[in-house]
């Protein structure tokens, strides 16, 4: 059977939690929920704040927490989610794009510099693949920003943990994540004002949207192992980084003092991707574009459709500019080369030594 990029750390105990809550006929949002968020805002020292079930609707949220709407220029990497686009767009806002820095996919300072000329609102900050971007830098700034870290819950900066350092803090808990829920997100806010914000902008919603307890009690022993899943992925990847060292393939590094948290295991290949997402697959060891799912990808999709113009939201045409690939040159390089490995907590030896092989002979 190939081995996936992505697998929950879901065990015995995990499922007995949410057992639990079905027993107590308590599958709503209730005590299980409240003692989730309570949990992951004591691990980051924030406020608190709520969950909800679907990742795109706590984008949404957090931006109106945030006070983000029609005109208000956004700045963001263009290799984030590309589900953040999608919900500045619908809120009215110009997206404004940024490239990366050279040597790890998160949004470059010097580039929100750059767009400063026009005035910035706000910044969207995501720990791509789980790396650190510039945060003293970017909080300097002083313009108002929300962190992601659904790929790097558990990374810092060498004093202060991601997710920290902005106003508002998004956790998703999809089975990819570091945590996981089954789905859905977390909306943390950094002080007692920001928290009653996000149940303030909750209340306009039904109950439906929040995080059930059933998918909170999974959240709860989740973020209880947090250091330990953090543990095992670094210990998985200093295996896979040494057997690519013997290769012409490199890993994307972490510079100074900050620590990464290993999302998956990305892999800048020298040679044509295709080839060797081939041998991997041949080797059962299955690889995805690692950022596929980018503003990027969907940018350079749009730009190979036909368009009327524009997207539709609230019921007024947002015009989009086209994607200048030689705008993003960072972007671009990482968006080509990079491919992602499996490695996830629950891997077993045999898997690792599998991997470990693949990426050692990788053509």
């Amino acid at each position: 059977m190939p081995i996936t990029v992505f697998k929950p750390s879901i065990r015995r105990r995990d499922m007995d939690a949410v057992l639990s809550c079905l027993v107590s006929d308590q599958l709503g949002p209730g005590v299980m929920l409240q003692s989730f968020v309570g949990d992951v805002a004591k691990y980051l020292g924030l406020s608190g704040g709520s969950a909800v079930r679907e990742y795109r609707r706590a984008i949404s949220i957090v931006l109106r927490a945030l006070g983000v709407g029609h005109g208000a220029r956004v700045a963001v990497s263009v290799l984030a989610p590309s589900v953040y686009r999608d919900a500045l767009v619908a809120a009215g806002c110009e997206v404004v794009l940024c490239d990366v820095e050279p040597d790890i996919p998160v949004i470059d300072p010097a580039r929100i510099e750059a767009a400063t000329t026009g005035g910035i609102d706000a910044l969207i900050v995501h720990t791509t693949l789980g790396f650190v971007p510039n945060l003293a830098a970017i909080a300097e700034m002083g313009i108002p920003f929300v962190e992601d870290v659904s790929h790097g819950l558990g990374s810092h900066t060498g004093e202060k943990l991601c997710g920290t350092h902005g106003s508002y803090t998004v956790v998703g808990c999809e089975p990819s994540d570091v945590i996981t829920t089954g789905g859905g997100a977390a909306i943390l806010g950094a002080g007692r004002k920001e928290r009653a914000t996000i149940r303030a902008v909750l209340d306009g919603y039904t109950e439906d949207i929040i995080m059930p307890d059933m998918n909170a009690a999974l959240g709860v022993t989740q973020i209880k192992e947090i250091e330990k899943f953090i543990a095992r992925r670094k210990e998985i990847a200093g295996v896979f980084s040494r057997a690519v060292m013997a290769s012409r393939h490199r890993v994307p590094v972490q510079h100074g003092e900050a620590e990464n948290v290993f999302f998956a295991f990305p892999v800048l290949v020298e040679s044509a991707v295709p080839e060797a997402q081939l041998y991997a697959r041949k080797k059962n060891v299955t690889t995805v574009p690692a950022f596929a799912g980018s503003i990027y990808a969907r940018m350079l999709e749009d730009a190979d459709a036909p368009s009327d113009g524009g997207l539709e939201t609230d019921g007024e045409t947002t015009e989009v500019a086209p994607l200048d690939p030689a705008a993003f040159p960072n972007a671009r390089r990482f968006f080509m080369r990079c491919i992602l490995f499996p490695l996830y907590p629950s891997l077993g030896r045999n898997d690792v030594e599998t991997i470990q092989r693949v990426l050692g002979t990788l053509p």
